[in-house]
């Protein structure tokens, strides 16, 4: 179950748990997305309390978004920017990576760093440049590592989805503070 780690008059920031609806969520507490998460992610999720905050906060780059994911298979390169043309399958619910802009094709970008590596898996931290839908579960199975529990995108491993949102970063719709929430 989801719990609160941060609520003031205008956002709340939740710990989702694996296998919670972002929007269902949200309108559980009668609040607006700020950004989701897969039903099955889990981690750090902002919420507007009003329209006002949720126009400040829902524009693209603001909010800064930092996750934490477990892989399939050591990365030769232990930092980088992955730089893909994204397509997403609306019917199937899967996104794909191509080649060419057509349309419906997004760029999406983000960069990572390795933390950790044992037993033929790596621990990495991963920062969104643009957030597509599924965008890091799909950049990584593209590069033979899918996130581990992701069967979807070709994990072999069981269990849950090894993806968490663990930073967020963003300026406070009132007033502009900085504010950095991290798990």
């Amino acid at each position: 179950m989801s719990g609160t780690v941060y609520s003031d008059d205008d956002i709340v920031i939740v710990n989702k748990s694996p296998g919670e609806d972002s929007e269902r969520l949200a309108e559980s507490i009668g609040a607006f997305p700020c950004h989701r998460l897969d039903k099955a992610a889990s981690g750090l999720l902002l919420l507007a309390k009003n329209k006002r905050a949720a126009a400040a906060l829902c524009v693209p780059g603001g909010v800064k978004k930092t996750y934490i994911i477990r892989v399939e298979g050591i990365l030769e390169q232990k930092s980088g920017r992955l730089e893909d043309l994204l397509w997403r399958d609306a019917r199937k619910n899967k996104t794909y990576v191509v080649d060419r802009i057509r349309a419906g094709v997004k760029p999406a970008i983000l960069e990572y760093r390795v933390i950790s590596e044992s037993d033929g898996f790596s621990t990495v931290e991963c920062r969104m440049i643009t957030g597509r839908t599924h965008q890091i579960r799909v950049q990584f199975a593209s590069r033979a590592h899918p996130v581990c529990g992701d069967r979807r995108y070709g994990s072999k491993e069981s269990g849950e989805l090894s993806l968490r949102c663990s930073k967020l970063e963003f300026s406070h719709p009132r007033g502009g503070e900085k504010l950095c929430f991290e798990i």
